[in-house]
């Protein structure tokens, strides 16, 4: 592995396709190889001419990480040169997820998401692993406040982080209980968009929770109009069914008062959606 020259005109076999190995080869490269430049020059390189849907930006990714102790400042220069190419910008979030990541390396990739197109959910990479376990909790509701400015992809995006980030911590969820209230709450978390079933797990669990802790009438009667507003759409009912049918059930016990009137109201309207 420190002999890098021997072996550079095969590193295009390691930068594609299925990898198993691809992350301890990288972490161990990162931290073996002492001229760390002609490496990345050359992965990065690679990486432009590979076709997106079959490269594979592993083996970077935890090269960075094996090198983040000793030559910080290496990392951010080369995420900083990922996030300006354009060929190469799309790997920028399962780049920065490999190594250990600040606050600034997130907003970069938001700075990717505006300038660049990066879909806002490539950012979910972040939930897996409990990747950002290591933030403090102001840049974590920093980082979710950044993603709600991106609709209702950047919303659930932020759903997804913020419930990783506190799942199975008591302590975690007690501290992060008010952002996750208000993330159920914004307008940008609707059923409009095409959900995918975990999307509509963290939903019903963080809703369940909220509304059985303690009483919340207002998150209450606004998950009851977003659920109503669902129904009146084009969506399957099947597919959100999951999720709603437990809700509805808690706020027909514990919140009847509160809801009943609109939910009455939909019963008896004249559209057969709800």
């Amino acid at each position: 592995a420190r002999d890098f020259q021997s072996w550079i005109s095969h590193l295009p076999l390691v930068l594609q396709g299925e990898q198993r190995q691809a992350f301890a080869f990288g972490l161990r490269l990162g931290q073996c190889l002492k001229d760390i430049q002609p490496f990345i020059t050359s992965a990065l390189r690679g990486l432009a001419a590979i076709d997106r849907r079959e490269a594979n930006p592993t083996v970077l990714g935890a090269f960075l990480q094996g090198i983040q102790d000793r030559d910080p400042q290496q990392v951010e220069q080369t995420l900083e040169s990922v996030a300006e190419d354009p060929l190469c910008c799309f790997y920028i979030a399962d780049l920065t997820r490999l190594i250990t990541p600040a606050l600034s390396d997130l907003e970069r990739i938001l700075r990717v998401v505006r300038t660049r197109g990066l879909p806002v959910t490539a950012l979910k990479v972040f939930s897996y692993g409990r990747g950002l376990d290591h933030l403090p909790l102001s840049d974590l509701v920093t980082f979710t406040e950044r993603l709600l400015e991106h609709g209702g992809p950047g919303a659930w995006t932020a759903l997804e982080v913020m419930f990783m980030y506190m799942h199975g911590d008591s302590a975690r969820w007690q501290a992060c209980r008010a952002q996750l209230r208000q993330l159920l709450m914004h307008p940008n978390l609707h059923f409009t968009d095409s959900l995918k079933t975990m999307d509509l797990h963290h939903w019903k669990e963080i809703g369940s929770k909220l509304l059985t802790e303690a009483t919340d009438e207002e998150l209450a009667h606004e998950l009851l109009t977003k659920i109503l507003a669902a129904c009146a759409t084009d969506h399957s009912y099947v597919e959100l069914d999951y999720a709603f049918r437990p809700i509805l059930q808690l706020l027909l016990e514990q919140y009847r008062d509160t809801v009943w009137p609109a939910m009455s109201d939909a019963l008896l309207s004249d559209d057969h959606r709800t």
